[in-house]
């Protein structure tokens, strides 16, 4: 397990990216405490271990979502089983 006292002594905070999340997301890590396991991060996002601001600033609301600059598709599903069979799987065509 993680000592974030110790972590935050040198570190102002923790970010865990997207496919950090995707690969390590309830996996289980043993370590000379016992077992640890990343659990109840929804998504990508940063904890802060420590205060390391001067000032904050509130930003203004949205007045509405802006238009993207770029074509965004969407999947139709999260799993592609073709792609990435389960093991053990059979897959027939």
């Amino acid at each position: 397990m993680p000592d974030w006292g110790l972590v935050a002594g040198e570190w102002d905070a923790v970010h865990l990216s997207l496919g950090g999340l995707l690969t390590a997301q309830l996996v289980q890590v043993k370590g000379s405490a016992g077992f640890t396991e990343l659990q109840s991060w929804d998504s990508e996002q940063t904890t802060w271990l420590r205060w390391c601001f001067d000032e904050v600033e509130r930003l203004p609301d949205l007045a509405q979502i802006p238009e993207a600059t770029i074509p965004i598709k969407h999947p139709d599903r999260l799993w592609f089983p073709e792609m990435y069979p389960r093991p053990g799987s059979l897959l027939l065509p």
